[in-house]
């Protein structure tokens, strides 16, 4: 059985054959998701469910985000990286997300339309 996979941001490697995760940090820049990639879980998600969920909405150049709400209900999105708080905010506003990922500060910052 495979094992619970923790909130974080991960890309799927090939090793021997074997697909397995391997956690994405970066020190700066920003996470978004891209619009229509999202998808819920009741119960958490398993690190195969997540290997199966990249097989299935694979997107090139983009990385598994995993994140569950205070209501404990898990999501999978793909995201893709920027270093660019201007460019995170755009493609926020373009992909209708709520929030970005600040990977410096280990936080999510409100989506705002700079215009």
């Amino acid at each position: 059985m495979s094992k619970k996979c923790e909130d974080g941001t991960y890309i799927v490697l090939s090793n021997g054959g074997k697909k397995v995760l391997r956690g994405v940090r970066k020190n700066y820049g920003y996470f978004v998701s891209l619009k229509g990639y999202e998808v819920k879980r009741r119960n958490g998600v398993t690190e195969d469910q997540v290997i199966k969920y990249n097989q299935r909405r694979f997107v090139k150049g983009t990385y598994v985000g995993v994140w569950t709400d205070e209501d404990g209900v898990t999501y999978l999105d793909r995201s893709v990286y920027t270093k660019s708080l201007q460019t995170a905010m755009q493609l926020g506003v373009q992909n209708e997300q709520l929030a970005i990922w600040d990977c410096r500060n280990g936080e999510a910052i409100s989506v705002v339309n700079l215009g």
